[in-house]
């Protein structure tokens, strides 16, 4: 089970780390479930899901920080765009690979005759 952007479903209901934590050792730890959760709030992430005080401190197995695409990646998702234009689209939409997909590469891309 994937909760993505976690620290807002803990903003509508603060005690969700809590009942979590309670499934998780009732239930959770004994099945094959995994339970990921994901958030682009890294202090919130680091403070109420990783940190000592937090329900959920000691439950992990895991743990990854994904770092947004490089600039050179801009080629693969916009082949056709001169340097200038991938710099403009990097400008706007950073590295992030859901960004730069739904992205059209119509927006500054003018065709050279």
């Amino acid at each position: 089970m994937v909760l993505d952007e976690f620290p807002y479903l803990c903003s509508s209901d603060p005690a969700l780390p809590s009942v979590l934590q309670r499934i998780w050792d009732e239930v959770g730890k004994d099945s094959k479930l995994y339970l990921i959760l994901c958030g682009s709030f890294i202090s919130f992430m680091e403070r109420e899901v990783l940190g000592h005080k937090s329900p959920l401190y000691g439950r992990r197995t895991g743990q990854l920080r994904v770092f947004p695409l490089l600039f050179r990646t801009l080629r693969d998702f916009f082949p056709g765009y001169s340097s200038e234009e991938r710099i403009m689209a990097y400008a706007i939409l950073g590295g992030v690979p859901a960004y730069l997909i739904q992205f059209s590469d119509k927006l500054f891309h003018t065709p050279k005759h």
